[in-house]
């Protein structure tokens, strides 16, 4: 739910380069060069599309919070470094209608997520009615698949 390939490491790459005093170097590819601020436009709908206090629960787990971890404060570096790099004060300010859209299929998607994380908690049980719960994460897939699609 992350959207994790969308968004991880802009933020370590944009801050380096900033460290190395090469910021200005980046702005102006971001405003000259149309595929890399098409890049950077792409990872601000990435980040847009993530919702990590859906999986703070993580945070705690022994095997994988550390993991968890990693990637949100990826996630708030990149969204940070983006949003200096852009000159914006939220992700996808001048593009309203698509960060509309995004806000509204994530509320209709959200639901669906809970239930899908109940599922694969049941199952991570070895629940006795795992065939149902395997349904319910498959089905759910398919509607979260399609809600996060950029043409809806």
């Amino acid at each position: 739910k992350q959207n994790v390939p969308g968004y991880f490491g802009i933020g370590t790459a944009l801050q380096t380069m900033q460290q190395q005093g090469r910021f200005d170097e980046v702005k102006q590819l971001y405003n000259d060069v149309p595929f890399f601020k098409a890049l950077m436009l792409n990872s601000m709908m990435s980040l847009s599309k993530c919702y990590f206090e859906l999986t703070s629960y993580m945070k705690e787990n022994e095997e994988y919070g550390a993991f968890w971890q990693i990637l949100e404060d990826e996630y708030l570096l990149s969204k940070r470094m983006l949003l200096e790099l852009s000159g914006m004060e939220i992700l996808m300010e001048k593009e309203t209608i698509s960060r509309e859209s995004i806000k509204i299929r994530e509320n209709i998607v959200l639901p669906l997520l809970v239930i899908q994380q109940y599922a694969l908690q049941m199952i991570a049980q070895h629940n006795e009615h795992q065939p149902q719960y395997e349904k319910i994460v498959t089905r759910s897939l398919y509607g979260n698949i399609n809600a996060s699609r950029n043409s809806a």
